[in-house]
């Protein structure tokens, strides 16, 4: 029933195409490509000053977001292109094998996204992802839940927690005190230059993605590391 009704929505929704890539990891011989083909529903840059009206409108564009079901993006990293079919909710993942290995202190290896079906006109629809490589400095790898460990998220409080998902953003949400530097030990290590990846996973739903990546990013918890997902 809700994939019909999606359908015939389609008809006469006029929201562009987006490609959404999402944090992933890899290694020197393969790349993990992931991300979501959606409609484009304008969801507006969070400020420290927005309104609680305009935080609860871009709450709802979230939640409605219409994805592209069984959509075909064109992933280019390292010299590899692979055509990948997206679910019938827009996700889609695989992994990527290279042609040549990519040098261990790559860091953050970036992919580029295409559209590629359904079309969108004479426009193309594309976007940039990128993925992880730990480098030989590291030592080991953290991998961290997020909601009431590093965010204030009152997931024990059902009223509590939809009021600072829905009314809140980015700039507003809380990080707990301290967490920011003892991430950034963890991250630096005993000798402060290992680069030690640390990885998130939330029971959040995708839709908030582009929140949590730009809490992380404007809080200074760990603008440098890598949001794995649930």
């Amino acid at each position: 029933m809700i994939h019909w009704l999606r359908r015939a929505r389609r008809l006469f929704d006029r929201d562009p195409y987006m490609v959404v890539g999402y944090r992933s990891y890899g290694s020197a011989q393969r790349v993990l490509v992931r991300g979501r083909a959606m409609e484009n529903e304008g969801i507006t840059p969070a400020g420290e000053d927005d309104s609680i009206w305009r935080n609860l409108v871009n709450s709802y564009r979230r939640i409605e977001a219409d994805p592209l079901p069984n959509a075909v993006v064109r992933a280019t990293v390292g010299g590899a292109t692979v055509e990948i079919t997206a679910d019938d909710e827009g996700f889609f993942t695989e992994w990527v094998d290279l042609p040549a290995p990519i040098a261990a202190t790559a860091g953050w290896v970036p992919i580029r996204l295409e559209l590629v079906s359904p079309t969108a006109g004479a426009a193309k629809v594309s976007s940039q992802a990128e993925a992880l490589l730990a480098p030989p400095t590291a030592r080991f790898i953290t991998i961290s839940d997020i909601d009431d460990t590093v965010l204030q998220s009152h997931v024990t409080s059902l009223v509590q927690a939809f009021r600072t998902v829905l009314l809140g953003n980015a700039r507003t949400r809380l990080p707990f005190p301290g967490v920011a530097a003892f991430y950034r030990a963890l991250h630096g290590g005993a000798s402060g230059a290992e680069q030690n990846p640390v990885f998130y996973v939330s029971s959040s739903p995708w839709n908030l993605y582009d929140l949590l990546v730009d809490f992380f990013d404007s809080s200074i918890v760990c603008a440098s590391l890598t949001f794995a997902g649930s």
